[in-house]
């Protein structure tokens, strides 16, 4: 009787000696991990993302109204909203009355031209007969046959007939150059008339890409700017996941790399697809107030289930080495806690085996 009561005795020593150092040695880690912080178990800081196009007005407008709701899908060229602008209106009001001068004006340099082209054979003519006859007049005035007043009179004649003719050539130039001037000109008015036309399509702003808008999108009767003003934006392309990773920790990382992606009490599997030659901070909005501001090395990681997150969510990104990346958090810690209990068991049954040889030797 004695023996049993030392064999129990020594039992539950044994047994109060495996629970206290198990409980010291979960403290200890803890406080090796506490002290650690990042340098040996990865935890970094990051946030899903998405390729975002904005949609915005590219001048001065006031929006009409909004034909998409945030999370709505849109396609390429779906309507997105409609603007008025008063300053395109009256640009493109401007070209159009420019257009028909210019156009007035062509008309009437080509009717200009015709009548140059008509006129100018006969001042030819007229000035090589007078020439003609200026030359007679001379010959006759050698031999005594013509008065000095008369050959006068020619050629004050002759030179108005010449100066008309030349006249009419340079005016003929003239117009040429300046119809040639007109027509380019006319042609890049029109251009940017339809160009203007084209952007405005009638105050509707549409969709360059399909996506999903984003949780903000403007309110009619609000003033735009050109190109800061944002109506919408539009979330494109798979969504990916950046991550910052902590300057203390210790090691490198690789292209390829498993590592787990957590947002909120969602856990996948996800793989780093590319670690970024640039680096910026962790938007402020995604900063834990307890922690530095981070700016360390930044990576790019591919997200194989894009159901489990939002766009913009917060995400935890950790190592594999515990589990693998094969677990969430509640498996996890179930998978330690069944660790746990048949490390004890394991224990329990060494500690029978030894108390029955025991118990056989007193014997």
């Amino acid at each position: 009787m004695s023996e049993l009561k030392v064999s129990g005795l020594v039992w539950k020593r044994m047994r109060n000696i495996l629970l206290l150092g198990t409980i010291f040695g979960s403290i200890g880690g803890g406080i090796v991990y506490a002290v650690s912080g990042d340098k040996f178990m990865l935890n970094a800081e990051g946030f899903v993302t998405q390729d975002k196009v904005v949609i915005a007005s590219p001048y001065d407008a006031r929006l009409r109204q909004v034909f998409v709701k945030p999370g709505d899908r849109v396609e390429a060229g779906q309507p997105i909203a409609a603007v008025e602008s008063a300053t395109l209106s009256r640009t493109l009001a401007e070209l159009s009355s420019e257009r028909a001068k210019l156009s007035a004006r062509n008309a009437q340099i080509e009717g200009r031209a015709r009548v140059v082209e008509s006129l100018l054979p006969m001042a030819q003519e007229h000035s090589k007969v007078a020439g003609e006859y200026m030359a007679d007049l001379k010959a006759a005035k050698s031999r005594g046959l013509m008065i000095d007043r008369t050959v006068h009179e020619i050629s004050s004649i002759m030179l108005a007939a010449e100066e008309r003719t030349l006249g009419l050539l340079g005016e003929k130039k003239s117009l040429d150059l300046e119809l040639v001037g007109n027509m380019q000109a006319l042609r890049d008015l029109e251009a940017t008339y339809d160009n203007l036309q084209k952007i405005f399509d009638q105050g509707i702003l549409r969709a360059p890409v399909a996506g999903i808008i984003g949780a903000t999108v403007g309110s009619v009767g609000e003033m735009l700017a050109p190109g800061s003003s944002k109506v919408a934006q539009i979330h494109t392309g798979e969504a990916y996941a950046l991550a910052y990773l902590p300057d203390s920790y210790l090691f490198d990382v690789e292209e390829g790399q498993p590592v787990s992606v957590k947002g909120r009490s969602r856990s996948v599997t996800a793989n780093i697809k590319h670690i970024l030659p640039v680096t910026e901070e962790l938007p402020a909005e995604f900063q834990n107030p307890n922690r530095s501001r981070l700016r360390g090395q930044m990576v790019r990681i591919e997200l194989a289930d894009r159901v489990n997150f939002a766009v913009d969510q917060k995400i935890q990104v950790t190592s594999c080495y515990i589990t693998g990346c094969k677990h969430g958090v509640v498996s996890i810690a179930r998978k330690l806690g069944n660790s746990a209990i048949a490390w004890l068991n394991d224990a329990v049954h060494q500690a029978r085996v030894t108390e029955a040889l025991m118990r056989r030797s007193w014997e």
